[in-house]
């Protein structure tokens, strides 16, 4: 969701996307549901940039579409005379979902049976990242404190690369890495890769993206979900 804006005069631009399934690093983020995402951005003429985010989408707590979350960052980016651009920033994030619980009880006697409710979750995080991009190609690196379904800190490294093949079509393609920090606890190793492609109109894209994450993620804690997804989203700009 990061990228270097142009620099020039300063500017505010507004975005609404709605998209099938918001996907976080090939996490779904809720729970495979679609959700609207309204967002505002500021880029000045010195490199400085700020922006925040909210999410929409329906919550099976209650049935009803409402705001379940919000997204906020701040940076700076400065081209050099090479060509590369430096940014530096800093994220954060904070979803509240639910999804459907189901628990099946077996008593000492008589039959078994199953109580259903509606779980609750939250996925909050926040990061500090430092990147660089030159053409159509940027690699950044992040670092938090308390990672989404980590509960440690992590540190992501991510490689992102576009091309476009003619006027108003855009490739694009994604590649994470995960890494658990400390000394103790697991330290295993989260992969996500991202590819697609987007049409562009004048105030405007529709994008289809292929999204995976490796290993299998159980996110929420006990819901195991598909570690693949195609996601449609389309988005206008203002």
């Amino acid at each position: 969701m990061l990228a270097v804006p142009a620099r020039g005069l300063a500017q505010v631009s507004v975005t609404a996307m709605v998209e099938s399934d918001y996907r976080f690093r090939g996490v779904s983020l809720t729970d495979g549901k679609p959700d609207l995402k309204l967002a505002i951005a500021y880029d000045h003429a010195s490199g400085a940039y700020a922006g925040a985010s909210v999410v929409i989408g329906k919550n099976d707590g209650d049935r009803r579409v409402e705001a379940l979350g919000y997204a906020g960052y701040l940076g700076f980016a400065k081209r050099s005379g090479v060509g590369l651009t430096w940014d530096l920033g800093a994220t954060t994030s904070r979803l509240v979902d639910s999804v459907p619980s189901t628990v099946i009880v077996r008593p000492a006697t008589g039959p078994a049976y199953t109580i259903s409710s509606i779980r609750h979750y939250i996925a909050a995080y926040n990061e500090v990242y430092a990147g660089v991009s030159k053409g159509a190609v940027s690699v950044y690196a992040h670092l938090s404190p308390d990672y989404i379904g980590v509960n440690r800190g992590t540190a992501y490294f991510d490689l992102n690369w576009t091309t476009r093949p003619r006027d108003h079509l855009r490739l694009f393609w994604h590649a994470g890495l995960l890494t658990p920090l400390g000394v103790s606890g697991d330290r295993s190793l989260r992969y996500d890769l991202r590819t697609g492609v987007a049409v562009e109109f004048s105030r405007g894209e529709v994008q289809l993206a292929w999204t995976k994450v490796g290993p299998r993620m159980d996110y929420p804690f006990g819901r195991r979900q598909s570690p693949e997804a195609l996601v449609v989203s389309a988005a206008g700009f203002f």
